[in-house]
């Protein structure tokens, strides 16, 4: 996988219903978390579950990719402040707390750590569910929410199989 593909992939994703950013607008703010998520693994299925677990927790709305989630609105605030960055990690990842939110750096932190969060649950799990009910924190392989962060990365996949997603498609939905 190359940016260019990544690139793409996010661009093609139903933006935040509150962002209306034109398509050079929206390639700038993503262009840096496909830099940051080609850096962090070459395995299409991984490539897609760090893509789908970030934009179902966020959609990559610009506040959240910038580091304002405060100003975001009530009741979407990245886990009243306890959570930062489109992954929406939490403290146990010094790495991308160390840097500063909405950067590079943050992204490739972030995404290091839920590559490896999600990795350990696939292996105690055994499935994909299993391992995006890991990024809970709670050991446990069930969560509710988990099937749709799997059904996201399956149609990731997808795209990717059938050629929906190709970098010349640079269309926001």
């Amino acid at each position: 996988m190359n940016v260019e593909v990544i690139l793409a992939t996010l661009l093609y994703l139903t933006p935040w219903h509150l962002d209306h950013d034109t398509v050079e607008e929206r390639t700038a703010l993503l262009r840096p978390l496909a830099q940051a998520l080609v850096a962090t693994t070459k395995d299409p299925e991984e490539m897609a579950a760090l893509i789908a677990q970030p934009y179902m927790e966020t959609k990559f709305a610009r506040l959240v990719m910038t580091g304002h989630c405060d100003q975001m609105p009530a009741g979407v605030r990245c886990d009243n402040g306890r959570a930062r960055g489109p992954f929406q990690i939490h403290g146990f990842c010094k790495a991308a707390w160390s840097v500063p939110d909405g950067t590079v750096e943050s992204y490739q932190a972030a995404a290091a750590c839920v590559r490896s969060t999600l990795r350990l649950g696939r292996m105690r799990c055994h499935t994909w569910d299993g391992a995006f009910a890991g990024l809970k924190g709670t050991g446990d392989c069930r969560w509710d929410r988990a099937a749709a962060y799997t059904k996201q990365q399956n149609q990731i996949l997808t795209w990717w199989k059938t050629g929906v997603v190709w970098p010349s498609k640079k269309v926001i939905k």
